[in-house]
């Protein structure tokens, strides 16, 4: 026997219809929430996008640094002193030769009178020794002439009794000793021109001794006088006073540096150069220092052979006139172009890069707000730029910011 279905009525069927709509827009937004926890939405305010592009691109090397003076005078404290005075300060111009400060110490002077002291009496024992000389050597010439004139005199005698002897006008007895007499004012003669000589050798070596001791006084007495005079501290060339850092009454021990006198227009540039990136830095390279916001030329005139520290010092001349807010050690940056690479791939620099494997970069996509994840393989590195080896074409948009956080993330939503 059928059974007679009873008809559904209008109003149950239409609630039926509304139901499944209500049930299908339910499923598609559960749908589309678990859409979005698997792609991570990023602020694009947070990030740093580059552009892939082709051309020449230059490799740089960066070092902080300051401004140097070219020409640095230092002056130093020849004794230990006392500070008395101070007559410029730091940042006043001054001449060659004019005061800086003045100072004291009360044994240097005296050390200068003893040794003029002892200079003045080994002058005056030279010239006592130099009057006994002359003494001596007069009264020997006297000597030596009184023994000629009796030489003479026994001569003429010793051969008046020789002719009387031979015509037997005396005796043999006197004409010997007559000869005799002659003799022996000879051989006096003889000895006293000997002493005489001996003598003059003598005293010409006391006479040196005493004359080199007289020179070496004066000067010991003369460098004194110099310590002396260096208490009154001097400019040693014209320029400016910089590091006079000295306060009254400061007791200065002997070869402290009491300031330095620079010349404030001729500045070169001394920077610290990471040893990793020193290496590929040679002299005569071109570079630019960055000041206050502008960029001035310069080249490379010195680089330090050793490291200290993890650094490299590096030198650079300035190839153009420097900007009045350009002082010595004012600090700056500095920059080193090492390499230019012609028609190559490149791109903005991104953080934590590797040269050695490939790099995962998130790549924006075209005509969308997406970004997927891509292995990249860079080649050679700058500062700022770094060669696209693989994975990159002219063009597409890269994410440089630090994205280890997305590191799990294959694709973004940037909005």
């Amino acid at each position: 026997m059928d059974v007679q279905k009873q008809a559904v009525p209008p109003h149950r069927r239409q609630l039926r219809i509304a139901g499944g709509f209500v049930l299908a827009a339910s499923v598609v937004g559960v749908l589309r929430l678990l859409g979005r926890e698997e792609t991570p939405a990023v602020d694009s305010r947070d990030l740093i996008v580059d552009t892939v592009r082709r051309g020449d691109m230059v490799r740089e090397v960066r070092g902080a640094g300051s401004l140097t003076p070219v020409r640095v005078r230092q002056v130093t404290a020849e004794v230990s002193a006392r500070v008395e005075s101070l007559v410029k300060h730091n940042g006043e111009p001054v001449t060659s030769g004019e005061v800086l400060l003045e100072m004291s110490n009360p044994d240097v002077r005296l050390q200068s009178l003893q040794a003029d002291q002892q200079a003045r009496q080994a002058q005056l024992d030279l010239f006592t020794l130099s009057t006994n000389y002359a003494n001596q050597r007069l009264s020997g010439e006297s000597q030596i002439a009184g023994l000629e004139s009796q030489l003479v005199a026994a001569q003429q005698e010793a051969d008046a009794a020789d002719t009387l002897f031979r015509k037997r006008l005396i005796a043999q007895s006197e004409q010997r000793v007559k000869s005799a007499t002659a003799k022996e004012v000879t051989a006096r003669l003889r000895i006293e021109r000997e002493r005489m000589t001996l003598l003059a050798s003598a005293i010409d070596s006391q006479l040196a001794v005493q004359q080199a001791q007289v020179v070496q006084l004066r000067a010991i007495a003369a460098n004194q006088e110099a310590k002396v005079r260096s208490l009154s501290v001097r400019s040693l060339e014209a320029g400016v006073v910089q590091d006079l850092q000295l306060q009254l009454g400061q007791w200065v021990p002997e070869g402290s540096l009491l300031a330095k006198i620079i010349q404030p227009g001729t500045l070169k540039a001394v920077l610290k150069v990471p040893e990793s990136q020193a290496a590929e830095v040679s002299i005569g390279q071109a570079g630019y220092i960055a000041i206050r916001n502008q960029r001035l030329r310069a080249s490379v005139t010195r680089k330090d052979a050793s490291a200290q520290n993890g650094t490299v010092t590096v030198e650079l001349e300035f190839q153009e006139k420097l900007p009045p807010t350009a002082v010595p050690d004012l600090a700056v940056e500095g920059y080193i172009e090492t390499e230019r690479l012609r028609d190559v791939l490149f791109v903005g620099r991104p953080a934590y890069i590797t040269t050695s494997a490939p790099l995962g970069i998130f790549v924006m996509q075209r005509g969308s707000s997406l970004a997927e994840r891509r292995s990249v393989q860079f080649g050679r590195t700058s500062i700022s730029f770094v060669e696209v080896a693989k994975g990159l074409r002219v063009g597409e948009r890269v994410i440089l910011s630090d994205m280890t956080r997305w590191s799990n993330a294959r694709t973004l939503r940037v909005h």
